[in-house]
């Protein structure tokens, strides 16, 4: 079962990739979430996976994130055990156009969280759990985001000669 989902927004920065000689000016997400077997069985071989997915003009625009595993949890078992292991976290960094800001400040679609976990029991047997979770932002992170937004898009215009 997942836990203590917990999905942030990054102020918006710059990034540079000398290789390719490019520079993006972008926010990147994090979700952060917490599970726990709920069954007195061992899961073996958890694969974690998120998506957020964005509706944009119609379409399904997905951006996907490294996935996660954990090797066993045993039953009744939560992870992280404690603040001292390795947290579950998921980074999303290919949103160069602001996308994510757009939806949330239109109001007419929310973004959903798509987390997959795929495991199997001592035995072998394999199981999918997929769960979508709705994303709404805060009303008093409006001007934050509303400000973020305009920074992404207008980063390109606004320093052109630096």
């Amino acid at each position: 079962m997942v836990e203590n989902i917990r999905f942030e927004i990054e102020a918006p920065r710059l990034f540079y990739s000398p290789p390719a000689k490019k520079h993006e000016f972008i926010s990147r997400y994090v979700c952060f979430i917490d599970l726990t077997n709920l069954s007195d069985c061992p899961a073996v071989c958890i694969d974690i996976s998120c998506n957020l997915i964005i509706k944009k003009d119609g379409k399904d625009r997905i951006l996907s994130s490294t996935s996660e595993r954990i090797d066993t949890l045993a039953g009744k078992e939560k992870y992280p055990k404690s603040e001292k292991d390795k947290k579950i976290d998921f980074l999303f960094a290919t949103d160069t156009i602001g996308d994510l800001y757009s939806i949330l400040r239109d109001n007419i679609e929310t973004p959903i969280l798509r987390i997959s976990i795929l495991y199997r029991n001592i035995l072998g047997a394999y199981f999918l759990i997929e769960n979508d979770y709705q994303l709404f932002q805060r009303s008093a992170d409006d001007d934050t985001i509303n400000k973020w937004h305009t920074d992404v898009v207008s980063f390109e215009t606004k320093e052109k000669e630096v």
